[in-house]
């Protein structure tokens, strides 16, 4: 009965840890229709921010991956 439970609480504790990184990547994900919004629109000085950031979203995409 112990060791069940035990594995029970593993296996959700594994789903939970799981589910961080996808919702952060699910998060990031919804950032691409703004960033490309603003680079229509943005202050071509500004071009390098913009690709910092763009760079930053993708990677932290592929990294949970």
């Amino acid at each position: 009965m112990c060791v069940c439970s035990r594995d029970e609480k593993l296996k959700e504790g594994l789903l939970s840890a799981i589910s961080v990184p996808l919702k952060m990547a699910s998060k990031a994900n919804t950032l691409w229709p703004t960033l490309k919004e603003l680079a229509a629109v943005a202050n071509i000085a500004c071009k390098s921010d913009l690709q910092v950031r763009l760079l930053a979203v993708s990677m932290n995409i592929y990294l949970v991956y």
